[in-house]
């Protein structure tokens, strides 16, 4: 009997060691994916500002 607690105590820790893992997993694609995502607005926003710079103010370019 003892061994088949040791056997179950050995899968209950290697379950919770997948679990972290694959939650670390998910932050970590989320980081990444808030990374690129703030990169791709902040050079909208500055191609934005470089086209209004350029065409002045009362333009209408965003239109």
């Amino acid at each position: 009997m003892s061994n088949l607690i040791k056997v179950n105590e050995e899968y209950k820790n290697w379950i919770l060691e997948v679990s972290n893992r694959f939650r670390q997993s998910q932050l970590n694609a989320a980081v990444k994916l808030n990374e690129e995502m703030l990169m791709f607005y902040w050079s909208l926003g500055k191609g934005i500002a470089e086209i209004s710079e350029k065409n002045g103010y009362g333009t209408e370019f965003y239109k």
